[in-house]
């Protein structure tokens, strides 16, 4: 209770002078402190006291008054008084102690309050560790600086660290007794603050919603403030969703609080001014310069420059003024902001204002310019994805989904320069910017896989360990450290080296250690560069691609942006980009009008809707978006395309190369002489002159093909799964939309295709055999061939949402027979984690395996998971199948792989026997029937 006593009594009193602070604070302080300074001393400190003739009270005292300045915004002189109470302390306490902890806890929030984080980190890092050693995890100054230790590494981008620390700070919040209350609120604010900024504003807008249920209806001033910092971060998450009306009223109740809880000139009071200058400013309403102007100066006298809610008001001003016209002081207050961000190290700020600043340098021409402030925006956002790494997928795609735009248009200034000059290489350029938006995140789970077989090497593992020792001592010097020799670098030389022998590096000075790291990350680049890919990825310049394209190939790169769009083209022998007409929205809204009518069909139940497939479209899409490029492909037979967003769904080989009046008289012929969909015959399409294949990204081509893995031996040539039992009651999966319908012809289509492959290791699980943990079997990464032929389904289908199978895409196998605990969805993550594959070739002969795109990442859900898991190609469709088309498309596909065809070639000429096939009662012509399925891989 005394301990509780102490703490709260750390409390700002109402604000006035400092004279006044003081003469307000409570009678009983005295005995309060005296209880303080007994608990937080140590017996240590308690003899050295009474040798010095010290009070007990002299620490919490001063504690006291340090936050009491922080909570008046006097940062300065708390850090000032934070360094000379820490002096004090480890000459009395020593190292290890209460008061040194509380010390260098109140020294970092004085510092990140200053906008010095690094140097905040430095010592909160410090602060906390000492705090949970002294008094354990859950002491309430040791959650308090936890929190705020937090905060600081997520503004300096640190974003593994922070959001462990944040995870931490919450579990522990959680198990704060009542009176915490107020630290409680702080620590949930804190963390939704952090989450929102990296995308997960699902997550951000609980952890607040909590917080001010936590605050409602109360009376005390701690929880009053508490309410109010929540309140400020509601209103800021309501306008990043653009909910201005609630962001509106959240803000100015906070605006209330602040002014009548710590007075009109007060820093936080002028940053909720500033944010409600910037929702008006977002809403067009003409007193929003004035507001920010205000609050921007405000800020700068009350907080100073540095910090980060003073330049993100300098930036915002800025949008304000260039809104106004008045572009000479938009400038200087961009600049001011920009370069602010960059003195703090704060990447989120640096992305965010180098965007800004670029937007402004491209509406006045200034090309050249806006494209250096871009370049500085992305590389800012290059070094937070690379902070990601680790951390759960949707975190990461919150992360870098917030800044694609910004890539995007660095390109296209990329290519407006480039047409301006030609010559200067800003066309090479932009091809390297649209790699960094492809599927980021897929690529590097692809050398992870890869990387993964370099752990049974004992070379590997010893340069790697060298190198990770080399870089902790290298960040421990840059931040003031002296750390110990690692034993790990004596490991390298026998035990009577003489010191000048000794190892690069082992001396401890800065340069020796960056020369080790150079020496040591250049064996692994020669030996291991497949890990090195993946920690220190080079950049994806196109020669380099070049290099990896073989003779009759070409790679077709797309990148989408607002207006326009962009075909990279690279054969082996040359590089060259083609300017597209339509951008974005234009060209999704195209594709999805051409899969209208392939989607209704499982809708309604029939194939009347096919027959809206209009040719010309078809037609329309290929001569805005590939025959520019026509003329480059000279030579070429194989296509391998890299899409973005929506042309991930829909596969290019449907589209009609010609349509002139010679080609409406034959579909016209068709239509009217033949059986339903004959028309479409007679179509030149694009997959009739080229195989294609697909990639998620130019990355995924080199993860492919620079790997050295030896040709794999398989025990087995096929494995598949086929017509599983959907059985009823206890583990059966939930009903989906439509229901699951037996599939008795992919029984047929297994045993077929296991009879084309006649002498060859087949083992057929069918019917009840068809489990799912047959899937997860060590013996799958024997087969040479895998056969899903099932029903598949994208995240959401099912009827009931849960918290398993229902946001995932999943694979339907048996619930019928022995489970072994499985539920019979075969889960994205569930391969990811549990199914390891060698295999040639994976078939996904179901429905919407493909999947659709999603925050950059291309082909998603199960194609990027069996690839993860192995597979070098898949097989997969992009929309709702026929079962006895796609039966036949398969045993013919599987037939030419026998005669040694590639997947690509032998998928293509599978779809045009398909396509040629008579004595059906509708023709199997149509697009529906033979497109869906694309290949995807190498």
């Amino acid at each position: 209770m005394a301990q509780a006593a102490c703490r709260a009594s750390h409390r700002a009193p109402p604000q006035g002078t400092r004279r006044q602070r003081v003469a307000r604070m409570p009678r009983h302080l005295g005995l309060v402190l005296a209880l303080c300074g007994a608990i937080l001393a140590t017996p240590a400190d308690a003899q050295r006291g009474r040798r010095g003739g010290e009070s007990g009270m002299a620490f919490p005292r001063a504690a006291a008054e340090i936050q009491n300045q922080l909570k008046a915004g006097e940062v300065v002189r708390a850090e000032e008084q934070s360094r000379r109470l820490l002096e004090r302390a480890r000459e009395r306490a020593g190292g290890e102690s209460g008061p040194v902890a509380i010390g260098l806890i109140l020294l970092g929030s004085s510092l990140h309050l200053q906008g010095r984080y690094e140097e905040a980190a430095v010592a909160g890092k410090e602060g906390v560790e000492i705090c949970q050693r002294v008094r354990g995890e859950n002491a309430t100054p040791c959650v308090r600086g936890l929190s705020q230790y937090a905060q600081t590494l997520y503004k300096l981008g640190r974003l593994r660290e922070a959001e462990a620390a944040l995870r931490r700070a919450l579990a522990w919040a959680d198990e704060l007794p009542e009176e915490k209350r107020p630290l409680r609120v702080s620590v949930f604010t804190g963390a939704a603050h952090a989450f929102g900024d990296m995308g997960q504003q699902h997550e951000a807008g609980a952890l607040l919603e909590k917080a001010l249920a936590l605050t409602e209806g109360r009376d005390d001033a701690a929880l009053r403030k508490a309410r109010a910092g929540t309140l400020f971060f509601h209103g800021r998450l309501q306008m990043q969703q653009k909910n201005f009306e609630a962001a509106e009223r959240s803000l100015r109740e906070a605006l209330r609080l602040n002014e009548e809880l710590f007075g009109d000139s007060h820093r936080l009071t002028a940053r909720t001014r500033y944010q409600i200058g910037h929702l008006l400013m977002l809403q067009n309403r003409p007193e929003a310069v004035e507001q920010l102007q205000a609050a921007t100066e405000q800020l700068i006298q009350r907080a100073g420059e540095r910090v980060e809610a003073t330049t993100a008001a300098m930036s915002v001003l800025a949008l304000a003024l260039e809104a106004q016209g008045r572009m000479k002081e938009a400038e200087q207050w961009h600049r001011r902001a920009v370069g602010n961000a960059r003195s703090n190290g704060t990447p989120f700020s640096q992305a965010r204002f180098g965007q800004r600043y670029g937007r402004f340098l491209a509406q006045q021409g200034r090309l050249s310019e806006a494209i250096a402030a871009y370049r500085e925006g992305v590389a800012a956002a290059e070094r937070l994805f690379a902070q990601t790494r680790g951390l759960p997928e949707e975190l990461r795609h919150g992360v870098i989904g917030q800044f694609l735009l910004m890539y995007r248009e660095l390109t296209n200034l990329l290519m407006r320069q480039h047409q301006r000059e030609p010559a200067s290489g800003h066309d090479r350029e932009a091809f390297s910017v649209t790699a960094l938006t492809q599927s980021r995140i897929f690529s590097e789970m692809l050398r992870q896989a890869q990387v993964s077989e370099y752990g049974r090497s004992e070379r590997f593992r010893s340069l790697k360990a060298r190198r990770d020792s080399l870089l902790d001592r290298l960040e421990a010097q840059r931040q003031g450290g002296r750390p110990e020799v690692p034993a790990i670098l004596a490991d390298f030389d026998d035990e009577a080296t003489r010191p000048e022998e000794r190892p690069p590096g082992a001396n401890g000075r800065q340069p020796d250690i960056e020369a080790a790291l150079a020496a040591a990350e250049a064996e692994l680049w020669r030996e291991f560069p497949q890990y090195m890919e993946l920690v220190a990825p080079r950049r994806m310049e196109a020669a380099r691609i070049q290099a990896l394209l073989r003779p009759g190939e070409a790679l077709l790169s797309f990148a989408l942006m607002r207006q326009r769009s962009a075909l990279f083209v690279l054969t082996r022998e040359r590089f060259a980009v083609v300017s597209v007409a339509s951008g974005r929205t234009a060209v999704a809204e195209r594709i999805r009008n051409l899969r209208a009518p392939l989607e209704a069909v499982a809708v309604q139940g029939d194939l009347a809707s096919l027959q809206a497939l209009d040719p010309e479209s078809l037609h329309a899409l290929y001569r805005d978006l590939l025959e520019p490029a026509v003329g480059l492909l000279g030579g070429v037979s194989r296509l391998i395309v890299v899409g973005d967003g929506p042309l991930y769904t829909l596969p290019l080989g449907m589209l009609v190369e010609r349509y002139g009046e010679e080609e409406r008289r034959r579909f016209a012929a068709g239509r009217a002489a033949g059986p339903p969909f004959a028309g479409y015959a007679a179509l030149p399409y694009l997959g009739d002159r080229y195989r294609i294949g697909y990639l998620p990204s130019t990355a995924a081509l080199a993860a492919l093909r620079e790997a050295s893995s030896p040709p794999r031996r398989h025990a087995e040539q096929l494995v598949a799964f086929a017509d599983p039992r959907f059985g009823k009651g206890a583990g059966a999966p939930v009903p989906l939309r439509g229901g699951l319908a037996p599939l008795p012809e992919t029984a047929e289509e297994a045993r077929r295709i296991a009879g084309i492959l006649d002498g060859a290791r087949t083992r057929l699980l069918i019917g009840e055999a068809a489990q799912e943990h047959a899937a997860k079997q060590p013996a799958m990464a024997d087969a040479r061939y895998v056969l899903f032929a099932t029903h598949g389904v994208l995240g959401g289908e099912f009827v009931e949402e849960t918290e398993t199978a229902a946001q995932q895409p999943a694979l339907a196998l048996s619930t019928a027979g022995d489970l072994r605990g499985e539920d019979g969805w075969l889960t994205m993550r569930e391969v990811v984690e549990e199914v390891r594959l060698g295999a040639d070739l994976i078939v996904l002969s179901a429905c919407n395996t493909a999947g659709g795109s999603g925050g950059g990442e291309g082909f998603a859900g199960l194609t990027r998971a069996f690839m993860y898991a192995g597979a070098r190609g898949l097989v997969v469709s992009h929309w709702a199948v026929e079962s006895a088309a796609t039966r036949d498309l398969m045993v013919e596909m599987f037939r030419r792989l026998r005669a040694g065809a590639d997947a690509s070639v032998a998928l293509a000429e599978a779809q045009h026997a398909l396509r040629a096939a008579a004595g059906h009662q509708y023709s199997r012509a149509h697009p529906f029937f033979w497109a869906p399925f694309v290949f995807v891989g190498d």
